[in-house]
């Protein structure tokens, strides 16, 4: 069959989920190229009953244990999934981590059919799901004699064949790992920025730090991701500049800091919602709620992008939550009206009631129901690698 295709699976200690990993394969994958790396927690005991299970199904399985880590005792993931590859005998490769469920293999398998007879040198994305709401397209299938992967640490599977497309597909491997090392992860990518100072590098070190809520030390790389790649106008970059924007709104630190991104994200990516997003923040902050009202305005005008390389604020997105900050800016319009009014004439009262809160003039965030902009800080939790 002209179509072939090998799973290749990297696992150290994958009991929890190798199973459901290898099943969700079944209806995908004509074999199966499985490297341990040392597991020790019954992860091989596991894979050799799966194998008794379905004794139909070719599995190249090697056991190299430390061969991938070097003298710090960092793992190069990039170069165990070559040896992967390199052990793999069908014409495409499938790359998957164990912590991967794949769901509807069958729609999967049929889909990958038709676009390898079609563009038969193309990369194929698949989505990888990491959490309610959070997705986003890495290329997973390529021709085993094109396929390799860059870098020691978040490698990147690409194609030897500069002019391959690549074809994005909606199918989706869900990964809900419940625990990423992301101490191990920066010592890697340290160790990738010493060898190659790159942006994609630098990106994923900030990412790093903001997984550990060290707001300042992945300020300092999403600068360097910002500031010292210029030319990059891509993904890493925008999601870089957006995540500058927020931190500022987490620490509530440097608001010209963030007039100058917020409008640097516009300029450089006037068709997405992001930098308007912010841009209104900034504006709210300084009070001047007439531009941030022009900033939502456009802001709801900007339809959601349909596939993005990384991942999205999904309320920058949100009509109906974009239209409650609408309204918390038209509060404050309406109420620094009526300042007006009642500093200009001395009959009216000190205290006016505004007939929502029961509280009268509140401070920032103190209108209607406590909706509005001191509620958009996103969670730096729920950025995944």
């Amino acid at each position: 069959m002209a179509t072939t295709l090998s799973a290749c699976l990297v696992v150290k200690n994958g009991k929890g989920s190798i199973l459901r990993c290898l099943d969700g394969l079944l209806p995908m994958a004509n074999e199966y190229v499985v490297i341990d790396t040392g597991s020790t927690d019954g992860t091989m005991e596991l894979l050799a009953d799966w194998m008794a299970k379905h004794p139909k199904q070719r599995v190249v399985l090697e056991k190299v244990g430390s061969k991938f880590v070097d003298a710090g005792g960092i793992f190069d993931f990039g170069a165990a999934k070559n040896y992967a590859i390199s052990k793999a005998t069908c014409k495409y490769v499938l790359w998957v981590d164990v912590n991967d469920i794949l769901l509807d293999g069958k729609k999967a398998r049929k889909l990958f059919e038709q676009l390898v007879a079609k563009y038969p040198n193309a990369g194929i994305t698949m989505l990888t799901k990491v959490a309610p709401g959070r997705s986003f397209p890495r290329v997973r299938i390529l021709p085993r004699e094109n396929a390799m992967f860059v870098g020691n640490i978040h490698e990147l599977m690409t194609s030897k064949d500069k002019t391959a497309p690549t074809i994005h597909t909606g199918h989706v491997f869900e990964n809900y790992k419940p625990y990423r090392d992301v101490a191990r992860n920066i010592a890697g990518l340290e160790k990738a920025w010493k060898a190659d100072r790159t942006q994609r590098t630098a990106f994923y070190l900030g990412n790093s730090y903001s997984d550990l809520n060290d707001y300042g030390h992945a300020y300092e790389w999403y600068s360097i991701v910002v500031d010292e790649f210029p030319t990059s106008n891509n993904e890493e970059r925008l999601k870089s500049l957006e995540q500058i924007c927020a931190m500022i709104v987490a620490t509530r630190t440097d608001i010209e800091e963030l007039g100058i991104r917020s409008l640097q994200l516009i300029e450089e990516f006037p068709t997405r919602g992001e930098g308007y997003f912010y841009r209104a923040r900034y504006n709210y902050e300084t009070g001047d709620y007439e531009f941030a009202l022009k900033c939502l305005d456009k802001l709801m005008t900007i339809k959601k992008p349909k596939m993005v390389l990384l991942w999205l604020d999904d309320r920058v997105y949100d009509k109906r939550y974009v239209s409650s900050l609408i309204f918390a800016c038209k509060e404050e319009l309406q109420r620094a009206e009526m300042d007006q009014y009642r500093y200009a004439d001395p009959i009216q009262p000190d205290f006016i009631d505004d007939g929502m809160s029961g509280q009268g003039y509140g401070g920032y965030g103190g209108y209607a129901n406590g909706i509005g902009f001191g509620d958009t800080t996103p969670g730096f939790n729920e950025i995944y690698q």
